[in-house]
């Protein structure tokens, strides 16, 4: 058996700091977009189709033990789960990941009560806006994930595994 070179070693340590994002819409036009968009930005990516990957808020346990996620990004509508349920389950399983809300109904969002596990809410970005749109919620991850002393997301190891 041949052994790994050092190229192929160095490369599988780095893909293995690249943070993991869990994206949650029930869009796949838009889902699709989004992970382009963060695997350019050098995450892992996570996506799921809300009503076809999972159905509702009581399978979010079992998709965030799989997906392991150091950031999260949802919509808020979506048909048998919102995103508040998506960010609640977050923080259930894990109070240290940041979770963006996305939506095109800011006006239908619920009170200030309800958003305690959302890191920021942004609406989402209109035809030509994903780059700009990616790179704001990147900059707000990486902001969240090092004050968290979790991950830097520009590969620098911080001692503290996930």
């Amino acid at each position: 058996m041949l052994e790994k070179s050092w190229t192929d070693t160095l490369a599988q340590t780095k893909a293995q700091k690249k943070p993991t994002l869990l994206i949650v819409d029930d869009d796949p036009g838009f889902l699709q977009a989004m992970a382009i968009a963060f695997t350019r930005l050098d995450y892992n990516v996570v996506a799921r189709l809300q009503g076809q990957d999972f159905i509702d808020a009581t399978d979010l346990p079992a998709l965030l033990k799989d997906a392991k996620p150091d950031c999260v990004l949802t919509d808020f509508q979506m048909g048998m789960c919102d995103g508040i349920q998506v960010a609640d389950a977050v923080k259930q399983h894990n109070q240290l990941v940041p979770v963006v809300l996305h939506t095109n109904a800011i006006e239908q969002l619920p009170g200030e009560e309800h958003l305690l596990n959302i890191a920021a809410m942004r609406p989402k970005p209109l035809a030509g806006e994903t780059k700009a749109h990616c790179e704001s919620i990147h900059n707000l991850f990486s902001a969240a994930l090092e004050n968290a002393g979790r991950i830097d997301l520009f590969g620098h190891d911080k001692g503290h595994a996930l």
